[in-house]
């Protein structure tokens, strides 16, 4: 869940370098729907967001997400994106 879908479309797409590949919506709440995945749509490279913006403040609890690990193919990708995020200063 995102309660900033500006930045949170601009980290995803911009920093990242992934793209908004569809719009598919919360069958729970119809208003809500955000997809990325990598330049191809590519399997397990999907990442889902709902924009909610009145929920509240995050609360640390059982069944969270808090942690999203993305794979690179090795030290040299490691460095250019630690180079990237740093650039960006987004603490990594």
């Amino acid at each position: 869940m995102t309660g900033r879908a500006t930045e949170n479309l601009r980290f995803y797409t911009q920093v990242l370098g992934m793209r908004l590949v569809k719009k598919t919506v919360n069958q729970d709440d119809i208003s809500a729907y955000h997809l990325y995945a990598d330049e191809t749509g590519s399997p397990g490279s999907k990442l889902t967001f709902f924009d909610w913006p009145d929920a509240s403040q995050h609360r640390p609890g059982a069944g969270e997400v808090a942690t999203i690990a993305l794979r690179v193919p090795g030290r040299t990708a490691l460095q250019y994106w630690a180079d990237r995020l740093s650039g960006a200063r987004i603490e990594h």
